[in-house]
């Protein structure tokens, strides 16, 4: 189903929430350069006279582009500014402002070692040379270790556009990164955000989280860690989903919703089978082996995103709730509700009973009913065990495949039928009716 109009605004504000990162390290702060708007939102988005600056440039960037974003669909340009650029001060008693300020802490906590609320980087408390825009992303392989002996060498990367192949590989340490690179990063992103495809806010949505992985996958989310290993498009994207799932659990539970008390589902699903289903081919198959090798393994590839997709769209959250989709697995978020539960337990049903009965148990789809957590446990102390009692949830879940459906005698499959009502067998696969 269509994701309702406050998820979707909510999301959007979310995905922009720090888009003003890079457009303030592109200027140095030069808050001349600010829209006589963005300076107005000064006393609503700081908290203090010097903090949280960033939040300017991101109100900055949204009245700029207020005009595209209306033909988004977004009805108030100016509750959607306040939306997106009050997430350090949220007004009391405005939900979905605290809502996003709670989903950046949540998604910062899950960063980093210990989240405290900050300031900008261009307040950093480094001193020295330290300039807060020459830091660049530190790659995550520099910190790998599979000998007794010292980490490897710090390994950085470069600002680039993500299909620029030299921007890739991170590089030695030695990059000091311009104030023009930032530049010439946001221009591209700028002239991109005028040209996503508005078909729909599902499609609108993606097309943002592809354009912000584009250009900000190098981007530092934060400059003033020891480690400043999370690209800001990686920030920006948690921070959206758990947002969205936060805002679709108020559209259900109403004025008794506590923010606060916000609880989620990570749900976990898993395609088994996959190397039996792509390399048991024979028959006629041999004349055509690679392309039915390639056909198959696309197969599962666009299996795995759309059973995400079903879960997502029946739940009421936008596409990016699907965290982690890949190898034929995937993770999904959303909020912790009764009728979230019962929505998945039949979008569940309905895909594992298409599974069995086209694939007749060869090709397996498993499903878990998802692990429960709260907004705390998002924490970087915390999250690893709540993905530890995933694993384990999806581990119990494959020693009852189809379990869910098999209670059933329609659902199961009777030899001499199943040979009898089909004449031969296959002519490429050579095993199958």
């Amino acid at each position: 189903m269509p994701i309702d109009q406050q998820v979707f605004e909510v999301t959007l504000a979310a995905l922009l929430h720090d888009v003003g990162k890079p457009f303030q390290r592109a200027v140095k702060s030069d808050r001349s350069m600010l829209s006589a708007i963005a300076r107005g939102m000064d006393g609503l988005v700081r908290r203090g006279e010097n903090s949280y600056a960033h939040a300017l440039w991101t109100s900055d960037f949204i009245n700029k582009k207020q005009s595209v974003i209306s033909k988004a669909g977004v009805q108030n340009i100016g509750n959607f500014d306040a939306l997106a650029s009050c997430h350090h001060n949220p007004g009391n008693g405005i939900v979905f402002q605290q809502i996003i300020a709670e989903a950046d802490r949540a998604s910062a906590g899950m960063d980093r070692k210990k989240y405290e609320e900050k300031k900008d980087d261009s307040e950093s408390p480094l001193g020295g040379t330290y300039k807060y825009y020459e830091r660049p992303l530190d790659s995550i392989f520099a910190r790998i270790n599979i000998t007794s002996g010292n980490s490897a060498a710090q390994k950085i990367h470069s600002l680039g556009i993500i299909d620029e192949d030299a921007s890739i590989f991170p590089q030695s340490a030695g990059i000091k990164l311009a104030s023009k690179n930032y530049a010439d990063i946001c221009s591209i992103f700028a002239a991109g955000f005028d040209c996503l495809d508005m078909q729909n806010k599902e499609q609108y949505i993606e097309a943002l989280v592809s354009l912000l992985n584009r250009c900000f996958w190098s981007v530092p989310s934060s400059t003033m860690e020891e480690y400043a290993d999370i690209p800001l498009s990686d920030h920006l994207v948690t921070t959206a989903a758990i947002a969205a799932a936060m805002t679709r659990a108020y559209k259900e539970q109403g004025e008794s919703y506590n923010v606060k008390k916000t609880r989620f589902l990570l749900v976990s699903g898993d395609f088994s089978g996959i190397q039996q289903f792509i390399f048991s081919l024979s028959g006629e198959s041999n004349r055509q082996l690679a392309k039915l090798l390639r056909g198959r393994s696309f197969f599962v590839s666009i299996a795995t995103k759309l059973a995400a997709l079903m879960i997502t769209d029946a739940c009421g959250v936008p596409p990016l709730n699907g965290l982690s989709i890949a190898g034929g697995k995937f993770q999904v978020l959303l909020p912790d509700t009764l009728q979230v539960r019962n929505t998945l337990a039949d979008v569940r049903s309905k895909m594992i009973s298409w599974m069995h009965k086209e694939y007749f148990g060869d090709l397996k789809l498993l499903i878990d009913e998802g692990i429960s957590f709260g907004l705390d446990e998002f924490e970087h102390a915390k999250f690893p065990e709540i993905m530890k009692q995933s694993s384990e949830l999806l581990n119990r879940t494959k020693r009852k495949t189809f379990g869910s459906i098999l209670q059933t005698q329609e659902n199961w499959i009777n030899d001499s039928v199943y040979t009898s009502m089909h004449s031969g067998i296959c002519t490429i696969c050579g095993r199958e009716p």
